[in-house]
C-alpha cells in the first residue's frame, strides 16, 4: 500500500472539486436507484442474504480443505494451479509464464486483485502490451490512475471529461455521446482481442466441487479475453470460493442485484479447465490463487467476516463519505466502508486511522451488505484499535473505565466534561478556544455541547438536598 497523503488536504481538495462532485452524484444516484427498485421487487431478499452469508461462512470455516479440493479438480481437468503467498509471488509467476512462452500481447478483464498487486505495471515494465478491456478500466488505464469504484472504475469522471480524453488519446473527434464513445473504444480494442496471446481475468467465484471458474459481466469483454487468446490466466483471492453449485446459487442472484440492481448480468461464464476441442477456447488455463493478507484476516475472529465480501460496491454507493470523497480519497485500491475495514484488517488499524475516523457510522453500509458483514462495527473496532495503539492510551482507557463504571464517578466526570466543553465551545457548537487539533476538528462541523444539568437525578443531587 502506498504511503498515505495528508488526509485533511485530500478531503478539502476533493470536496472543492465541482466536476468530481457532479460525476459522483450522477453515478452513485443511479446505482442506488437501480438497487432500491430491484430489492423492492424481491420479497425474499433478506432470506437470500442469509443464504449467501451462510454459503461464504461454510467455506471460510474449512478454507484449506475446499482450496485443496478446488486445486485437485482444476488439475484433473487440465488446468494449472499456482499458490501465491504474496502479491509479488503472483506477479512473478505471470511474468515468468509470459517470458517462457514468449507472450507479448495481453488483453485483461477487470480484476480488483490485479489492481491490488499492481500487475499491469509489472508486465508493462517487461515490455508487454497490456490492454484493459472493460470500458471503465480502459479509461482509467488511459488516465494512468487506479479505479475509483469497484463496479464503475471511472465514475469520478464526467462524460465530457472522457470525451476529451478519447479525443486526445485515440485521435477521434470530440463527442460526449456515450454510444459514440463506446463505439470508438470497441473499434480500438477489437483488433487487440484478435492479436492477443495472453488473456488475464479475475474471478467472481470458483466452485470447489468441479474446479469451475465463474465470471459475471455486462460488456462481453471478459468472455473474449478467456476464449480468444491461447493462454488464459485467472488471478483469484483465496476467499472467492464456494463449496458447490447449491451454495453458488444465492450468490449468483444477490451479487448483480446488490451491485447494479440486475436480476442477472448480461454474461455469466462457467469455465472448467482449458478448451476441450482444438481452436475452441484457450489451450492453457492457469489459476493463480493469491493469499497476500487473507490468511492474516482469516485468523482475526472479528475481521474474518471481511472475507465474505463479494466486491459488489453497494456499501460504497450508500456511504455519505464515499459519495463526496470518491475512491481516490482512500489510501488503497479498496475504498468506501469495505475498504476501511479491509485496510485495517490487512495492514493494521493505523493504516486506516484517518479514513475510519471520517466515517459517520450511519449504519447504511451494514444494512445493504448482501452477505451481512457488520461494516459499522468493524470500522468502530478499527478506530478503537488505532486509539489503543497510542502510547499510554491503554492505561488511560482502563482508568476511565473504572471511573465511569460507578454512578458517582460517572456523575463527577460528566460535570467536569460539561464544564470543559462550555469553556471551549460556543452555544452553537463552534470551537472558540483550544489546541490546534480541536480547531481542526471543529473547522467544518458543529460539535456537540454537553448539557451541564444531567438528564437523570444523580447521587450528587441527592446529597445536596
Amino acid at each position: 500500500m502506498p504511503p498515505a497523503a495528508d488526509f485533511n488536504q485530500t478531503v478539502r481538495r476533493f470536496l472543492s472539486d465541482p466536476t468530481l462532485q457532479t460525476a459522483l452524484g450522477r453515478a452513485l444516484g443511479s446505482f442506488k436507484g437501480m438497487r432500491t427498485r430491484a430489492v423492492a421487487e424481491l420479497p425474499e431478499f433478506e432470506a437470500l442474504r442469509i443464504r449467501a452469508r451462510d454459503a461464504k461462512n461454510k467455506v471460510l470455516g474449512r478454507l484449506d480443505e475446499y482450496l485443496t479440493r478446488l486445486e485437485n479438480n482444476v488439475r484433473d481437468r487440465g488446468g494449472t494451479v499456482y499458490w501465491a503467498s504474496t502479491g509479488d509471488d503472483a506477479v512473478d509467476y505471470i511474468r515468468r509464464l509470459a517470458a517462457d512462452k514468449k507472450l507479448g500481447r495481453v488483453v485483461k478483464g477487470k480484476s480488483m486483485v490485479s489492481e491490488e498487486i499492481h500487475l499491469n505495471q509489472a508486465l508493462e515494465a517487461d515490455g508487454l502490451e497490456v490492454y484493459e478491456t472493460d470500458l471503465g478500466e480502459y479509461i482509467i488505464q488511459l488516465l494512468g490512475q487506479r479505479p475509483s469504484h469497484i463496479i464503475g472504475p471511472a465514475i469520478h469522471k464526467t462524460k465530457e471529461e472522457i470525451g476529451r480524453l478519447f479525443a486526445s488519446k485515440l485521435g477521434i473527434p470530440y463527442t460526449d455521446v456515450p454510444e459514440e464513445m463506446t463505439r470508438a473504444v470497441r473499434k480500438e480494442l477489437r483488433a487487440r482481442f484478435l492479436a492477443a496471446d495472453l488473456g488475464i481475468t479475475g474471478a467472481n467465484f470458483a466452485v470447489a466441487e468441479t474446479g469451475t471458474l465463474v465470471l459475471l459481466e455486462n460488456e462481453g469483454n471478459i468472455r473474449m479475453s478467456t476464449t480468444l487468446p491461447p493462454v488464459h490466466v485467472a488471478v483469484m483471492g483465496i476467499e472467492k470460493l464456494v463449496a458447490d453449485w447449491t451454495d453458488l446459487a444465492p450468490l449468483l442472484r444477490i451479487l448483480p442485484l446488490s451491485a447494479v440492481g440486475q436480476r442477472l448480468p448480461s454474461y455469466v461464464s462457467f469455465l472448467t479447465g482449458p478448451g476441450r476441442v482444438r481452436d475452441e477456447g484457450p489451450r492453457e488455463f492457469h489459476l493463480v490463487l493469491v493469499d497476500s493478507f487473507r490468511s492474516t484476516v482469516l485468523a482475526d475472529p472479528l475481521f474474518r467476516q471481511m472475507l465474505r465480501c463479494l466486491r459488489c460496491g453497494a456499501c460504497l454507493n450508500y456511504c455519505p463519505v464515499y459519495r463526496h470523497l470518491g475512491g481516490h480519497g482512500y489510501p488503497w485500491v479498496y475504498s468506501g466502508p469495505m475498504g476501511v475495514a479491509l485496510t485495517a484488517a490487512a495492514f493494521g488499524p493505523q493504516a486506516a486511522r484517518d479514513i475510519s475516523g471520517a466515517s459517520t457510522l450511519c449504519q447504511a453500509c451494514g444494512s445493504v451488505c448482501p452477505v451481512m458483514i457488520d461494516l459499522p462495527g468493524l470500522i468502530l473496532e478499527a478506530r478503537k484499535r488505532a486509539a489503543m495503539d497510542e502510547p499510554g492510551i491503554g492505561r488511560l482507557v482502563d482508568g476511565m473505565a473504572r471511573i465511569l463504571a460507578t454512578p458517582h464517578g460517572y456523575d463527577v466526570f460528566s460535570r467536569l466534561a460539561a464544564s470543559g466543553a462550555m469553556a471551549v465551545l460556543s452555544a452553537d457548537g463552534r470551537v472558540k478556544r483550544g489546541p490546534q487539533r480541536l480547531w481542526d476538528l471543529g473547522r467544518d462541523r458543529c460539535l456537540p455541547r454537553p448539557a451541564f444539568e444531567p438528564f437523570h437525578r444523580s447521587p450528587l443531587d441527592e446529597e445536596s438536598e
